[in-house]
């Protein structure tokens, strides 16, 4: 029947002449009819019927009422794109968005007119109560005009909170039309306003867009174009260099200016994005690979759960899906950053001391500067893509929640230089993380210095450190009243991503955790230590019981709406506590795996298939997000909640901020972290000295501790500290950035490096 149905349409459209319009489905009869009917019975719902006749929009409209008459398809191609009320109705459709494609497309015969897509938001001003209420008004409260028009209404008293409407706190309706593009939304809101206003009702026109052939760039995307241009040249001739001094072995050419151009190399550098090493030695912490891409994966898939629930079809299936037990593993995923914070604070520690322990000295500058090298340039070259060339790639209905254009041309210093956070003005909204761990880092040596020198006075400092960052963040929510995290619904909960979420005083426990699994590692060395199993047990069980507790203990508070209220106890002691406990689950997991007791857990962790992703963690980090929202803002039908749909798209977004992510390393994030070798690491102190570096098979090769540490070697598989480099040949280290937390190896003026490489 099926097979017969599609020879029948293959057929009827077979039989259409060359002549005949080719839009055959709408050609003539009913189909016309009613739409020519609907344009007739509403047209001041949706036309700016009420301006002047003798405008250029009045005489548009009149023109587009003699086509209607006569059947013209361009016409009714205009009325058919209009928003109409949908099916689903009580499951939360309530995204009247129509047609945009079809609504900008349309043409008229003399190419006179063409179609104006535009997004109305109508509300009921009868009083401020019903206006900023979160209850959803009764059918008796909308006027007839709109009952008429939209003859099903959203459920009586359905309680929705304001974060997940879509048109905002008040709206009744929310639909879009489309009208002749010499008509402007100054027109079409006050004709609106005239037909509404006796109803107590008022409408806003959001925005309206129209086809544009043409694009224009502004200085800001020329700029951009240019520089990243420049950059892909300088790139191809590196690779094609270094490929033709790999195939004629002239390692001699690298000692020259030609050692400034290798760090662009994408031949080389692409290789050590893509290594995979199954080498490991006693000092290497390998678990951390498997933790990093998967903490990432976590907050990407947490991300995608967010952004798009306002543009969903079936919200009501949303609102209970969220009270699910499991759905904490969503709702009350923060410690998934935590977890970062956590890295970043044990490879800090672990990366300087090594360091200080080889060198005995510490150069706070290179400290420094080293880090503003790995992170600035990557954040401003993802910040100035999202500022100029990708705003041209979205449209649609949904294309007015996207502002990254905007916010990124006046806010990229702010996340460039990592004062964010205090300020409250952001580019790449995610970039918080950045300046928050910037700024721990940046009283790291106050920590780490004594911890070396003055073991005593350092083990009283860090735990003094551990007492703050547990005691601040409580003591904050003890006396503003917030939320003990950020729960869905909760009295004083915007304020508390205002004063704690953002915070680095509250957001230090699990980096000082960090640090502590960092020193015990640093102090163990090479050696393993011998566990009982009673205590491997405990360890294990501990681990997982805490971990559990703080991912789904607030299920009782986090729901909506709330099925208890939380007590003082509560409040202050999960608030204060909960991320510190989080990251020493995570210490035992690191630290079982480390000396052998980690079994399943860290034979999946520690798989040498984590490596590749884990060195692009930072650069898929940066561009992610950004690119989830285009994927919503970019959208032309509402999005429909399930979980195979999420996890869809969820691998969608990884897929493509992978791919582009190994685009930002290979343009900046390689290239900058080679040429500060070249540059503050000199030769003939351990520094480049101007030869190739040897190909990462050779066997043997060996480099300095601060070289291979750097968490672009995942391993963190530093070689004994008595073992010299091997001068001239030192072995590639695959490139990328240990986690999340960018950490940085302590810099020494005369560290032995690798040219051109990541370290």
């Amino acid at each position: 029947m099926g097979v017969l149905l599609m020879l029948l349409l293959v057929c009827s459209d077979l039989t259409l002449g060359v002549g005949q319009e080719k839009d055959w489905f709408i050609r003539s009869g009913r189909q016309k009819n009613v739409l020519s009917r609907a344009a007739v019975n509403v047209p001041d719902m949706y036309l700016p019927v009420k301006v002047d006749p003798s405008s250029p929009c009045g005489h548009a409209l009149h023109s587009m009422f003699l086509s209607l008459g006569d059947n013209s398809t361009w016409a009714i191609r205009m009325v058919d794109s209009w928003g109409k009320y949908n099916d689903g109705i009580y499951n939360g459709n309530w995204l009247f968005i129509g047609e945009y494609d079809e609504c900008v497309g349309v043409v008229s015969p003399d190419h006179s007119l063409k179609g104006k897509y535009c997004s109305i938001d109508i509300k009921n001003i009868t009083s401020k109560e019903q206006e900023t209420s979160r209850v959803w008004h009764t059918d008796a409260q909308v006027p007839n005009r709109l009952q008429n028009l939209f003859p099903l209404r959203k459920p009586p008293q359905m309680f929705v909170p304001v974060p997940v409407v879509n048109s905002g706190a008040g709206s009744e309706l929310m639909y879009a039309t489309c009208i002749p593009d010499v008509c402007t939304l100054e027109e079409l809101e006050e004709s609106l306003t005239q037909v509404l206003e006796p109803a107590n009702y008022t409408a806003t026109v959001k925005f309206c867009s129209v086809k544009d052939p043409e694009l224009k760039f502004s200085g800001a995307d020329i700029t951009f174009i240019s520089v990243v241009s420049v950059l892909m040249f300088v790139m191809l001739v590196a690779s094609l260099v270094d490929i033709y001094i790999d195939y004629t072995n002239k390692q001699h050419l690298t000692k020259g200016g030609l050692r400034f151009l290798m760090p662009f190399s994408a031949y080389t550098n692409l290789g050590k994005i893509f290594h995979i090493s199954t080498n490991s030695s006693p000092t290497t912490i390998n678990c951390l690979h498997g933790m990093r891409v998967l903490s990432m994966t976590w907050v990407i898939y947490c991300h995608q759960q967010s952004l798009n629930v306002g543009e969903c079809a079936n919200i009501v299936v949303i609102l209970k899906r969220v009270n699910g037990f499991l759905f904490q593993a969503i709702s009350n995923a923060f410690v998934s950053v935590d977890t970062f914070f956590f890295m970043s604070g044990l490879l800090v520690t672990y990366s300087t001391m090594r360091e200080m322990k080889r060198t005995g000295k510490f150069n706070i500058i290179l400290f420094y500067v080293h880090r503003i090298l790995r992170l600035s340039p990557p954040i401003a070259l993802v910040g100035g893509m999202y500022a100029t060339v990708v705003s041209y790639f979205v449209s649609g209905p949904y294309s007015l929640s996207y502002n990254l254009r905007d916010e990124c041309q006046k806010n990229w210093w702010a996340d460039t230089f990592f004062v964010n956070n205090f300020i409250k003005r952001y580019c790449l909204g995610q970039s918080w993380y950045v300046s928050v761990d910037s700024q721990l880092y940046l009283v790291a040596p106050l920590l780490l210095l004594p911890l070396f020198f003055y073991k005593a006075l350092g083990k009283v400092l860090l735990y003094l450190a551990g007492l703050v960052s547990i005691l601040v963040p409580a003591i904050i929510i003890y006396i503003y009243d917030l939320p003990p995290t950020g729960l869905q619904v909760a009295r004083n909960v915007f304020k508390y991503y205002d004063l704690v979420y953002g915070k680095p005083w509250c957001r230090a426990g699990p980096w000082v955790v960090g640090i502590w699994m960092g020193y015990v590692l640093f102090s163990q060395g090479q050696a393993k230590v011998k566990l009982s199993k009673t205590v491997v047990v405990c360890g294990w069980t501990a681990a997982v019981v805490t971990g559990v507790l703080v991912v789904f203990g607030m299920w009782s508070y986090n729901t909506l709406p709330p099925k208890a209220g939380y007590d003082l106890v509560t409040q202050v002691a999960y608030g204060g506590l909960f991320r510190s406990a989080w990251a020493a689950a995570l210490g035992w997991i690191v630290y079982a795996s480390h000396n052998g007791y980690g079994g399943l857990v860290n034979d999946f962790l520690s798989h040498p298939s984590w490596q590749p992703l884990s060195r692009l963690t930072f650069a898929t980090y940066l561009v992610a997000l950004p690119l989830q929202v285009v994927f919503t803002s970019n959208s032309r039908i509402p999005f429909y909640f399930t979980h195979l749909n999420k996890v869809m798209e969820t691998v969608g977004a990884i897929v493509l901020s992978g791919m582009i992510a190994v685009l930002v390393s290979l343009t900046v994030e390689s290239p900058v972290l080679g040429l500060e070798k070249v540059l503050l690491r000199p030769a003939g102190h351990g520094g480049t000295s101007g030869s190739r570096p040897a190909k990462l098979e050779e066997p043997n090769s060996e480099v300095s501790p601060a070289a291979a540490e750097s968490l672009c070697n995942t391993t963190l598989g530093l070689n004994p500290p008595a073992a010299p480099t091997t001068a001239g040949h030192p072995l590639k280290p695959p490139q990328g950035y240990n986690n999340l937390a960018f950490i940085v190896e302590a810099g020494e003026a005369n560290t032995a490096s690798v040219n051109g490489n990541l370290s």
